[in-house]
């Protein structure tokens, strides 16, 4: 059969979006449904400083810990990773 995949990248905060990008393909067998979320932070915005280019330490330890919550709430039902490195969390018990 047939299926659609819809993309959209969101930038400048989320005040530009691109124009979605309908598509129709023929679905394989082996086609895995999914959302796929990347997330950049705009450090300059965060620090109000243009010149950084690392996340300061404390905020990325927030924000592992928030990926690890997400790990955990999906009751290991989907693949979560940071910066490559697989998050693998079945619950939090």
């Amino acid at each position: 059969g047939k299926c659609k995949t819809y993309k959209q990248v969101w930038i400048d905060n989320m005040h530009t979006c691109s124009e979605a990008q309908v598509d129709i393909r023929l679905k394989q067998d082996t086609d895995l449904e999914y959302t796929k979320i990347t997330f950049v932070p705009d450090l300059a915005r965060l620090a109000n400083d243009a010149k950084m280019t690392v996340l300061p330490e404390e905020e990325y330890k927030l924000m592992r810990r928030r990926v690890v919550d997400i790990a955990g709430c999906s009751g290991g039902k989907m693949r979560v990773t940071l910066n490559g490195e697989e998050i693998s969390l079945p619950g939090f018990e």
